[in-house]
C-alpha cells in the first residue's frame, strides 16, 4: 500500500501543506472546523509521519530534546487545554531544552520513544492502558512525567488541586448568599449518585469532597445530578425544583449543557441562578454568559513540568498539585438574606 503524503493530505483536506503543518504541530492559528477536519482525516486514515524520528530538532544540547506527548483525540477534546501545552513549550525552550510536539496516536509515538530514546516525556491526558509503557520507560532511566486528572501513573503526576479549588467556589456562593448550592458533573457519575461509589473519577470525588468540607450539609444524594452519558433529565428536574441558587459545574461541557438546560427552562444567568465552573484556561467567549470560572494554573504547572525533566526519575507514583485561578468572581449574584 502506498503511504501517503502530507502533500496529498493537503491535497485531500482542500487546505495548504502550511496548513496541515500548524494543525499536526498546533502552532500557529488555524481555524477550529479546519483544525478538526484536518485531525479527524488523519485519524481515520491511521497517518503517522514516518520520517518524523528524521525531523527531529538537533537540540543545542546532547541529550536535551523533550517530547510533549498528545492524543488525537485530546486535540480534538473540548476540555484540551492547549495554553498549558504551549506554556510548556515556552518554557522547555527557555530552560534549553529542545521541546517537540508529538500528536499523533499515544500508542505509536511512545513505540517510537523506545528507539529514539528523548531525554524525557511529558504526557498528555494520557489514557490508563498507557501505564505500563511509561512504567518501562522509567525503569530504562527516561524521565517521564504525566499532566491530567484522572491519572493513576507510575512517575510524577502533575494535576490541579480541584478539591481546595470545589472548597473556594462553594465558599464563595456561601459568601454569596446562597444557602442551598448543587453539584452538576460528568464523566461516567451516576445521574442521581447514592454515595461516593458512584463517582468514579478522582477529579470528582475531589470536587464533591470539597464541597462538602465547605458546605457540612451537602448531601450527595439530594445536591448532586450528573448527565449520565447525556441524559439531563436529574438536572432538569433539580433546576425546577428551585431549591439550589446556587450551581457547580465540573466542566466546560457540563456548563453547556447546563446552559441549555437552564434556557429550555427560561431560567437567566447569573439572575436566576449562579454559576461557578472548571474549565481550561482558554478565553471566556468560550463560555455562554456571565459564569465564575477555575481554571488551573497554567503558568505554575509548566513550572512544575519543567522542574522534574532534570530530576531522577522517580518509580512510584507521585502527585504534584498545582492551584486554580478564579477569574470572573464578580458573576456571583448576591442573594440578600430574607427578614
Amino acid at each position: 500500500m502506498k503511504k501517503i503524503t502530507i502533500k496529498e493530505i493537503a491535497a485531500n483536506c482542500g487546505v495548504s501543506i502550511a496548513t496541515i503543518s500548524r494543525a499536526i504541530n498546533n502552532s500557529g492559528y488555524v481555524k477550529p472546523e479546519i483544525r478538526d477536519k484536518i485531525l479527524h482525516y488523519i485519524d481515520d486514515i491511521g497517518w503517522r509521519n514516518n520520517n518524523l524520528s528524521g525531523r527531529l530538532p538537533v537540540p543545542s544540547g546532547e541529550g536535551r530534546s523533550v517530547w510533549l506527548v498528545v492524543s488525537n483525540e485530546a486535540l480534538l477534546s473540548p476540555e484540551f487545554d492547549r495554553p498549558l501545552v504551549n506554556r510548556v513549550l515556552a518554557r522547555c525552550e527557555a530552560a534549553g531544552y529542545a521541546p517537540v510536539l508529538m500528536p499523533g496516536r499515544i500508542n505509536e509515538v511512545l513505540k517510537l520513544a523506545e528507539r529514539e530514546r528523548p531525554h524525557a516525556l511529558v504526557v498528555f491526558h494520557a489514557n490508563p492502558v498507557y501505564r505500563e509503557i511509561v512504567r518501562e520507560f522509567l525503569k530504562r532511566g527516561i524521565r517521564t512525567v504525566t499532566v491530567g486528572e484522572e491519572l493513576d501513573y507510575p512517575g510524577v503526576m502533575i494535576h490541579p488541586d480541584h478539591r481546595s479549588a470545589a472548597r473556594l467556589a462553594a465558599g464563595l456562593l456561601v459568601k454569596a448568599g446562597h444557602r442551598r448550592i448543587a453539584f452538576f458533573g460528568g464523566m461516567g457519575m451516576e445521574a442521581q449518585p447514592r454515595g461516593m461509589e458512584n463517582v468514579p473519577t478522582r477529579r470528582l470525588r475531589a470536587m464533591l469532597e470539597g464541597i462538602g468540607e465547605a458546605i457540612p450539609g451537602f448531601d450527595l444524594r439530594r445536591d448532586a445530578v450528573s448527565d449520565c452519558f447525556g441524559e439531563l433529565d436529574a438536572l432538569k428536574t433539580l433546576l425546577m425544583r428551585g431549591e439550589h441558587t446556587g450551581w457547580i459545574c465540573s466542566n466546560y461541557r457540563q456548563c453547556c449543557q447546563f446552559y441549555y438546560v437552564a434556557e429550555q427552562l427560561r431560567l437567566r444567568i447569573p439572575r436566576d441562578r449562579s454559576v461557578v465552573t472548571f474549565t481550561v484556561d482558554e478565553p471566556e467567549w468560550l463560555l455562554p454568559g456571565r459564569v465564575c470560572r477555575l481554571a488551573a494554573d497554567n503558568d505554575r504547572r509548566a513550572e512544575q513540568v519543567v522542574r522534574q525533566l532534570d530530576a531522577p526519575p522517580v518509580q512510584e507514583s507521585r502527585e504534584e498539585l498545582s492551584d486554580c485561578i478564579l477569574r470572573q468572581g464578580d458573576s456571583i449574584r448576591r442573594i440578600k438574606p430574607r427578614k
